[in-house]
């Protein structure tokens, strides 16, 4: 079926159902909206429900809205009001909390803070420790945060050579959040540090928690039992948001 266009200024309406896409040049104002797809370049004003699979609007106003796909022209979503996802499933972009980004540590000036020091680099990549630098050894930093009720934390963590079943890990105020153990296998390669073949680089740390005191301590570490230039690890982009 062709899709439905109209080019009038503005359409009101009780109800609208359509099988084809929709488009409109002004603005629509109903009750209710069911259409495949609904293009519009004006304000979209709807009472009861708005259904479609795909929605693209610079404004809509609804009590209820059922979209698989949103794209909005300016490139900017604004949500007023609640959002509620009722199915199960791979998270979409809605599901995602906005966190607030209040502090960052590319190591690129050094590692001020952080209780271990010394920085290495593997190509572009700066980060804290590395090859003959940190292996047994925790390094840890205090941070002050500004009020909030949650934590995100977000890192890289590189293993370089003789791994054997250690494990790294990131603490957050002592506690275990994040761990994962790494292994050097023969015909690994080896992209930093001493000849033996490294067992991961960049492992993404990825973490949330609820939190709202107003310090906090990270702490990086490993159960590495060897010197640093048989085994180590480095930590690089460690990034604290809030919510």
């Amino acid at each position: 079926m062709w899709p439905f266009l109209c080019l009038l200024p503005s359409i009101l309406a009780q109800t609208a159902n359509l099988n084809g896409d929709f488009s409109i040049s002004g603005s629509l104002s109903c009750s209710a909206l069911s259409t495949a797809a609904l293009s519009t370049a004006g304000s979209l004003q709807v009472a009861q429900e708005v259904s479609v699979q795909t929605l693209q609007a610079d404004s809509v106003q609804t009590d209820r809205l059922v979209v698989r796909t949103i794209t909005p022209p300016s490139g900017v979503l604004r949500i007023q009001g609640d959002v509620v996802i009722a199915r199960t499933g791979p998270a979409s972009f809605l599901q995602i909390k906005k966190w607030k980004e209040v502090c960052l540590d590319d190591f690129q000036q050094g590692e001020s803070g952080w209780s271990q020091a010394g920085v290495g680099s593997c190509g572009d990549e700066r980060f804290l420790g590395g090859f003959c630098v940190l292996s047994w050894a925790e390094t840890a930093k205090n941070f002050t945060l500004p009020q909030h009720s949650s934590v995100r934390i977000t890192a890289n963590y590189h293993m370089f050579d003789l791994w054997r079943g250690e494990s790294g890990y990131l603490q957050a105020d002592r506690q275990v959040v994040w761990s994962q153990s790494g292994y050097s296998y023969a015909n690994g390669l080896d992209i930093c540090g001493g000849p033996a073949p490294d067992p991961k680089f960049g492992i993404a740390v990825d973490v949330t928690f609820t939190h709202s005191a107003r310090s906090l301590e990270l702490r990086f570490g490993s159960t590495l039992t060897k010197s640093a230039c048989e085994a180590s690890y480095g930590v690089a982009q460690v990034t604290v948001y809030i919510q």
